[in-house]
């Protein structure tokens, strides 16, 4: 079956649902460069936006129970009368988070390049990301897929053909960004001394 996704900050408890901005709930239907949700994503996490090097998490309600939640919070889950085997941080986040809906303000900040991932001190250039072979005008936004938990285990997610796509270090990268502290920046200096990722990440590869 199908797995639906959210964008969730961990820190604030905060969600969006991809509904909202007119994009589809599996991972593979919103993950693009420049649409209505990644534009709102991308602002949030600038510099002063309200996300802005906060941990992020694309929850997958196929995702690992417990995973990012804290004990209290899986706790008071199960005190408000929800099934405590749902306690992962999708189903948690839906019933006990926060639902934000910012303004698409349809001026997409070209400048917003950076990819910051400042837990583990490395980016990604946004400007490099591969456009698909099918439609030249479209890119496949990293973000969702490097913080995603869940993936691989529903409909719609990312899949490869042999393996998976590994980092300079030999590590698969798709949910290698799970929980970590995220921004998009407009300098280079502001990730200057961050090691560089650069995934390939295209709709070929993905069914």
């Amino acid at each position: 079956m199908g797995q639906y996704y959210a964008p969730v900050n961990i820190d604030r408890m905060e969600h969006i649902n991809t509904h909202d901005y007119n994009e589809g709930l599996k991972l593979m239907e919103h993950s693009y460069v420049g649409n209505n949700l990644m534009n709102v994503i991308e602002e949030l996490l600038a510099p002063g936006g309200s996300w802005h090097k906060c941990r992020l998490v694309w929850a997958g309600d196929y995702m690992d129970d417990g995973a990012f939640l804290t004990p209290e919070q899986e706790r008071g889950y199960a005190k408000k009368g929800f099934n405590p085997a749902n306690a992962n941080l999708h189903h948690y986040v839906l019933k006990c988070g926060i639902k934000i809906v910012p303004p698409n303000k349809d001026k997409h900040d070209r400048y917003n390049r950076y990819l910051a991932n400042h837990t583990k001190k490395m980016y990604v250039d946004l400007w490099e990301c591969p456009r698909e072979e099918a439609n030249w005008d479209m890119k496949i936004h990293p973000l969702p897929l490097l913080t995603s938990s869940g993936n691989g285990r529903g409909g719609g997610d990312y899949h490869y053909p042999e393996g998976d796509f590994l980092d300079p270090d030999g590590k698969p990268v798709v949910g290698s960004w799970a929980g970590d502290s995220i921004s998009v920046e407009r300098h280079k200096a502001q990730v200057g001394r961050y090691g560089k990722l650069t995934p390939n990440f295209t709709e070929y590869w993905s069914t």
